[in-house]
């Protein structure tokens, strides 16, 4: 570069550097900037570099994956680069950093939501076999107080209810055999969950007792 001396600022043909009347200094400005007057090197937006492209590429092509992450590293690898060089940095590589880290986030959500989903589910599950055991412990009950009374089990539960039994309608108990010494009730969750039975001696269990 051939040094300018004196007078108004002086540019490098590149537009990259201006003398200041000792020395030639890189030009540096931030994007959207006013450029001084007689720098051709700059006032309008760069063409985007490889980096920029290869970003923008990534985040379209392996959205909510690993090319989110990568589209991301790249763009602002292009943009760090535009700034040290002082051009103004690539709306491609804004692009593909908007893009992914929209694609990071999706990514998040979804493994989010395939964790906390089977769990809640499961949870919830588990609360409904809760009731149904508390629900038939109830019913058992009142089959214990009514033999108490009349020397033998029911198969009605309208004379549960006599003995302390309230129905619900959510899970429903029946009797499925009733005598002087013995009986049986089932009960589960009309919203999904596990079938009890209970049967003297052997306790509330998955296994039937008809």
């Amino acid at each position: 570069m051939t040094m300018q001396s004196g007078g108004p600022a002086q540019f490098s043909p590149d537009g990259r550097w201006w003398w200041d009347g000792r020395q030639w200094n890189p030009v540096v400005a931030p994007v959207g900037s006013a450029f001084p007057a007689g720098n051709p090197g700059y006032g309008g937006p760069s063409s985007p570099d490889g980096k920029a492209i290869a970003s923008l590429v990534a985040a379209i092509v392996w959205m909510a994956g690993l090319g989110s992450i990568l589209a991301v590293v790249l763009g602002h690898l292009s943009r760090s680069e535009s700034r040290r060089e002082g051009r103004q940095p690539s709306g491609v590589a804004l692009a593909g950093l908007i893009i992914g880290y929209f694609g990071i986030a999706s990514m998040i959500l979804f493994i989010t939501a395939a964790i906390a989903i089977p769990v809640f589910f499961a949870q919830t599950l588990r609360g409904r076999d809760v009731a149904v055991k508390s629900t038939l412990r109830t019913a058992v009950t009142a089959e214990e107080l009514f033999q108490v009374d009349n020397n033998r089990y029911t198969k009605r539960i309208a004379d549960l209810e006599t003995y302390g039994f309230s129905p619900r309608s959510d899970i429903p108990v029946l009797v499925l055999s009733a005598g002087e010494s013995d009986f049986c009730l089932t009960a589960r969750s009309t919203v999904g969950g596990k079938r009890f039975y209970f049967q003297p001696g052997h306790g509330i269990s998955e296994t039937s007792c008809e």
